[in-house]
């Protein structure tokens, strides 16, 4: 799921970008129609009958084009007439640049004049925050903030979002979150730095979304991959040994280096192929097939690559800014979204 998301928010991006860049005619409107037919999609296919992986996949594909259906609605709306205009940088932008030679370096998120680099952290299946304007004010004061690598505080009355907002910011990151805790179970951890099997019941309170580790049934210090609660999994490119990192602190950093990497050679992988389904939409098979070869984050992740580019794409046609042909491509999708679902 997070792949797909990332996606779409690429495609998104670029698309909305490209239309707003050109300067004969700004056709939004073609990029809002795009969502509302996608969004269509994804509510059939979130009333049918699907596997649980592939129903939150859905969920976060229809929070997501949701999100940026109001977006793309309130840009129309404000008559927004270029790339420039500070309506549009305020959004939440990601860029994939498959040219950089680093491959953790490919996907970048823009807002206003702060950029970052997408972490590449796991996510698992977790609840997705649904987005408001209220929402997106607050991710604008937190990335410039630590684009000016000052602190930064949501204020509000208890139970309002404050600490799920700042999460939900650290998930579009692609960041780690500490939450600070006082774990009772804190001294059994480090006493058993070197039992996977000891550790599992508490390796979901030391990565957020990673639920249980998977160990390897031939040797059991040996780490496959991760899973989430809901029973995703990834497997590493290059499964860890606990026996060549006996310091509990070495062999968690060299999982988390091992999940960003993974995740990032996926989402390499998940956007091309995301960007040939979507010129054949009619093509629903391979589109489940899609889905279900990502994880929920990087199917999400891929969704706003995708968008981002074929936005800035659009915006950047010097010809004819065509909104619209991105909108109409959004409401197919969300069309197929839906009867999946259903």
């Amino acid at each position: 799921a997070q792949l797909v998301v990332l996606a779409f928010q690429v495609s998104w991006s670029e698309n909305i970008e490209r239309l707003l860049s050109d300067k004969i005619k700004i056709d939004l409107q073609s990029a809002l129609q795009q969502i509302e037919s996608t969004l269509g999609i994804l509510a059939d296919l979130v009333l049918a009958d699907q596997p649980t992986v592939r129903r939150r996949k859905l969920e976060h594909l229809i929070i997501e084009h949701v999100h940026k259906r109001d977006v793309t609605r309130a840009l129309i709306d404000k008559k927004v007439d270029s790339a420039t205009n500070f309506e549009w940088l305020a959004q939440m932008r990601l860029y994939f640049e498959p040219k950089n030679q680093n491959v953790l370096e490919q996907l970048k998120i823009r807002m206003a004049n702060a950029e970052f680099h997408y972490g590449f952290e796991y996510l698992g299946l977790q609840d997705r925050l649904v987005q408001t304007p209220l929402t997106d004010r607050c991710f604008l004061t937190m990335t410039q903030a630590l684009h000016a690598k000052f602190g930064g505080s949501p204020f509000g009355p208890a139970g309002t979002g404050k600490t799920e907002s700042v999460k939900a910011l650290g998930n579009a990151l692609g960041r780690f979150v500490l939450v600070f805790n006082c774990d009772e179970d804190l001294l059994e951890m480090i006493g058993n730095s070197n039992n996977l099997l000891r550790l599992q019941k508490h390796f979901k309170k030391m990565f957020a979304g990673v639920h249980a580790l998977i160990i390897n049934e031939n040797d059991q210090t040996l780490i496959d991959g991760i899973q989430s609660k809901e029973g995703e999994e990834v497997k590493f490119f290059n499964p860890i040994s606990i026996k060549q990192y006996p310091n509990i602190n070495d062999w968690l950093t060299r999982v988390e280096k091992e999940i960003s990497l993974t995740l990032a050679k996926l989402l390499a992988q998940s956007i091309p192929q995301l960007l040939t389904i979507q010129r054949n939409l009619t093509d629903k098979q391979a589109f489940i097939d899609w889905l279900d070869q990502y994880q929920a984050q990087l199917v999400v992740l891929a969704f706003q690559v995708s968008w981002s580019e074929n936005i800035e794409r659009l915006l950047s046609d010097k010809i004819k800014v065509d909104l619209q042909s991105a909108l109409q491509q959004i409401e197919s999708t969300l069309g197929i979204l839906a009867d999946l679902v259903l």
